[in-house]
């Protein structure tokens, strides 16, 4: 079961991540500007005024969703891995141990055994580096050449990170 909600959640997270840091991005419309409107509207939904009494409570929904998935599930993962960790590379020498290490690979196995087990918590940069790529571009000048730079920037850091320390087995 825990393989598979994990797994269900991996493969939703970016979708989520877009889902709901597009939820907050605003366009201003020059020409809807008055006394009684800002002139700035949700993209997702033009007829939204931004941070408007409408709007609020929803403000409020993504933040709280922003916290429960886009924080949640890499913090969750690592601490899944932290509590397992004497048992996600050793087998150890009892019963008991052999069998903790098998439930261990088991559940969490796709999540750390392509690493070294000095970074078994990779997985949970790879998953940050898939919330920044997908969801924070939504928001950074969509279609700029400023969107396009900071994503590149991401996948350098990403690509150094990667050469430097070597977390692959």
């Amino acid at each position: 079961m825990i393989k598979t909600l994990s797994s269900i959640a991996l493969v939703l997270y970016p979708g989520l991540c877009t889902r709901l840091f597009a939820s907050l991005k605003v366009v201003t419309i020059s020409g809807l500007q008055s006394d009684i409107h800002s002139g700035k509207v949700l993209s997702v939904d033009y007829g939204v005024e931004a941070f408007g009494d409408e709007h609020y409570p929803f403000i409020i929904l993504c933040f709280s969703c922003m916290l429960l998935f886009v924080i949640g599930i890499p913090v969750t993962i690592f601490f899944a891995l932290r509590s397992n960790k004497k048992y996600l590379y050793s087998t150890g020498t009892t019963e008991e141990h052999r069998q903790r290490h098998h439930d261990a690979v088991d559940e969490f196995g796709t999540l750390y055994l392509q690493y070294e087990p000095k970074y078994w918590y990779w997985e949970v940069t790879v998953i940050f580096k898939k919330m920044l790529l997908t969801g924070a571009m939504t928001i950074i000048g969509s279609g700029s050449s400023v969107q396009l730079v900071v994503a590149l920037l991401i996948v350098m850091v990403n690509l150094l990170m990667v050469l430097k320390l070597g977390p692959f087995v």
